[in-house]
């Protein structure tokens, strides 16, 4: 749900296993992770990717009514089904 709402901004998560590997030479581990958050920050702001998280849960427990989805011991169904 993460991936649909940033692939608006032309923002699309990429999997690797990238952290499994030592970087390259002058490269510190994640530094490209690092660099892509702090131009989101520049241009989105901080809370950003907080909100749109957030954003994402509600659709995805709307999506998948009948998957239990618990967060901090809090069953997401109650929260944003029936709204």
């Amino acid at each position: 749900e993460l991936n649909l709402l940033t692939k608006k901004y032309n923002i699309t998560a990429v999997y690797t296993l990238s952290s499994c590997i030592a970087p390259p030479k002058g490269f510190t581990e994640y530094c490209y992770e690092n660099l892509m958050m702090k131009e989101i920050e520049k241009r989105h702001g901080k809370n950003w990717i907080d909100s749109l998280r957030t954003v994402a849960l509600k659709n995805y427990v709307i999506k998948h009514p009948n998957e239990p989805y618990d967060e901090n011991g809090i069953d997401l169904r109650t929260k944003y089904l029936n709204k």
